[in-house]
């Protein structure tokens, strides 16, 4: 049983004997890199002579695979040559680095990614970002994207640059598009439903329901007041909640102010100040406890419940909005009842 990192040497020395021999000559090396939570995961790219750019296959999960006996070595070289192969034709049908360069190219291809922001400052740090308190946007081009598949390209300052705009520029225009890929918003009742039988659950953001002002009746609903947010395709969709159109929208649909549980990169939850049954800290620990237990740790958004206040518009930590404004009030209420 090889360790993990003699398995990745491994990989990196025989790949070429698993590739078909229309990649020969190509050239393979392992590659470290951030991911999400500052984890360092281990990749291996496959570069075809003349080529200056590779999709990376990362390896831990089928090196966790070859080392629990669930498929020996020879499997886990076949598994990694055949996504090796897959992810190259994929990139040469959607990566063009020439076009990546131009602002005319991926104005339209931009996406909102979120992130903790005390958990990714080493990977935001060779990112563009804009920190909106507990959460911190960072952006990517998206050059293709199925439930299967996804080829991004995340955006440095140094390619921001090449294009010639600012962070703002960069902020609104993702936003925009964002926006123009369809933010969904659904009851959490209706969305589980819809998944055993394949049912489509409203929409509280189209077009139709915005035209009516449509609300869920959480009763009816089976009365769990939580609604989810994501965007059409399920994939980052937690960022939609930054979106100030889409907050002030959120809120018409709850009815004030709500809480943002951070359920993943790909979505998030909303559950209405008026019918939220926890307190913040509360709120906070429950989230804590799901994602250590049912999120993958690529996919974690965040610990840090957040709170958006209709009358002031802003998003912020839920333990600071209820340490300032819920005991403040309660404050001036004792205050009065003692006068």
């Amino acid at each position: 049983m090889l360790g993990r990192y003699e398995f990745y040497d491994h990989v990196k020395d025989h790949l070429t004997d698993y590739l078909p021999a229309a990649f020969a000559g190509a050239k393979v090396d392992l590659r470290e890199k951030l991911v999400n939570y500052d984890e360092e995961m281990v990749g291996i790219s496959v570069m075809m002579p003349g080529e200056i750019v590779a999709p990376v296959i990362y390896l831990d999960d089928i090196y966790d695979a070859y080392r629990d006996d669930v498929i020996t070595l020879d499997v886990a070289m076949e598994r990694v040559a055949d996504m090796a192969v897959k992810a190259h034709e994929q990139s040469i049908a959607d990566l063009h680095p020439e076009q990546v360069m131009d602002y005319g190219f991926v104005k339209d291809k931009l996406q909102v990614r979120l992130f903790d922001t005390e958990k990714n400052q080493k990977k935001l740090q060779d990112l563009v970002h804009y920190s909106i308190g507990d959460l911190t946007c960072a952006y990517s081009v998206q050059l293709s994207e199925t439930q299967d598949h996804s080829m991004s390209v995340m955006v440095t300052p140094q390619l921001m640059d090449a294009w010639g705009i600012n962070k703002r520029q960069l902020h609104e225009t993702a936003l925009v598009d964002d926006m123009a890929r369809g933010a969904t918003l659904n009851a959490i009742n209706e969305l589980l439903e819809s998944m055993m039988t394949g049912g489509e659950p409203t929409n509280y953001l189209d077009e139709d329901a915005i035209a009516v002002e449509a609300k869920p009746d959480f009763e009816e609903l089976g009365g769990l007041p939580l609604m989810c947010l994501s965007n059409t395709s399920k994939l980052n969709g937690a960022a939609m909640i930054v979106n100030p159109k889409i907050q002030e929208e959120i809120a018409r649909v709850m009815g004030g102010n709500y809480y943002v549980l951070p359920s993943s990169v790909h979505e998030v939850l909303v559950l209405p100040e008026s019918e939220s049954p926890m307190r913040a800290e509360d709120l906070g620990e429950m989230v804590k406890t799901i994602n250590e237990t049912q999120v993958e740790p690529k996919d974690r958004l965040s610990d840090k419940v957040q709170f958006y206040d209709a009358e002031s518009r802003t998003l912020m930590n839920a333990m600071e909005y209820q340490m300032t404004h819920v005991m403040g009030r309660n404050l001036s209420a004792n205050r009065k009842a003692s006068i």
